[in-house]
């Protein structure tokens, strides 16, 4: 299948085109970074690299003759502090992005067959206990409406005749990520609690993560928003003891809640908050997780790193 990537580069990105590359796909990537040279190195060989210019049209060449397209691309929401440019960029580069690529595929003569699109469980906003699966309700904080305007943008390529399929990521564990941040201090003995501990963080290894994206292309029944998280979501108190375990270090500390919202602001609803996600949906379609625990997940990954 020829497959067109945006995001490549990125922390899932990478993990993915290599996945693509060995499942025999052909690849091609949309970059933002004006030396598509530059990219090319980045991504697994015989994958062509495609310039993106920041808000600008998608290139035609790019999308021709592509029979899939896999939507990664995005600013990042994990850099502190949350000024209100850094939301707004967020926001605008996964709704514009998403708006553009769509009506990129409506200019097509022969349209993708899939359209993939990343989205993520801040969707739900903070969910207590609830386990959540695809129809519980948006949220209404920064996140959840980001997730919302992104995925409704998304879901347009229905109306061309599109399957969309939306994932809703969870924390990913792997080289990048908020377990880059997270490791050290836990490698240093200042893991913590965060707040009661009792939030629930949903997770999943970055080799699912990319097994996910790669599983829709061709699980024809899968279509809609999807949860992107594996089988068993862990409070934050059992997160915090496991990656603890994982580095050969104690866990010790706990941060109160008013202390993390004093340090981070807005952002502290991202480690504060949770969401209990269900994976029957994924697991109905036929995928199967390669990292279902947590404790090996997390050894996975920081061996990965």
């Amino acid at each position: 299948m020829i497959v067109l990537v945006t995001g490549a580069t990125g922390f899932i990105g990478r993990t993915l085109a290599a996945r693509l590359a060995a499942d025999g796909h052909s690849l091609r990537a949309l970059s933002r970074h004006r030396n598509p040279q530059v990219t090319q190195a980045r991504l697994p060989p015989d994958c062509r690299a495609f310039t993106w210019p920041e808000g600008g049209a998608v290139p035609a060449e790019a999308l021709d003759g592509a029979e899939a397209v896999i939507h990664l691309a995005g600013e990042s929401i994990g850099t502190w502090p949350w000024t209100a440019e850094r939301k707004r960029r967020a926001f605008e580069s996964r709704v514009n992005g998403t708006r553009a690529l769509v009506a990129a595929m409506g200019r097509m003569g022969k349209r993708p067959r899939v359209f993939v699109s990343a989205s993520a469980i801040g969707y739900y906003g903070d969910g207590g206990d609830r386990l959540l699966d695809e129809d519980a309700s948006a949220g209404d904080d920064f996140l959840a409406r980001t997730c919302a305007a992104w995925e409704a943008e998304t879901f347009k390529a229905e109306a061309l005749g599109v399957r969309a399929v939306a994932v809703r990521t969870g924390l990913v564990l792997g080289r990048g990520g908020a377990l880059a941040k997270l490791a050290p201090a836990f490698r240093l003995g200042g893991g913590s609690i965060m707040g009661t501990g009792r939030q629930w963080w949903s997770w999943i290894h970055v080799e699912d993560a990319a097994g996910i994206f790669a599983h829709a292309l061709t699980a024809q029944g899968l279509r809609g928003p999807v949860n992107g998280a594996g089988p068993n979501p862990a409070r934050q108190r059992a997160f915090a003891d496991a990656l603890a375990r994982a580095v050969h270090r104690p866990r010790l500390w706990k941060v109160p809640a008013f202390l993390l919202r004093l340090g981070l602001g807005e952002m502290a609803g991202t480690l504060l908050e949770g969401q209990r996600a269900s994976g029957a949906k994924l697991e109905a379609s036929g995928y199967l997780f390669r990292y279902p625990e947590l404790a090996a997940a997390l050894e996975a990954a920081l061996a990965r790193a």
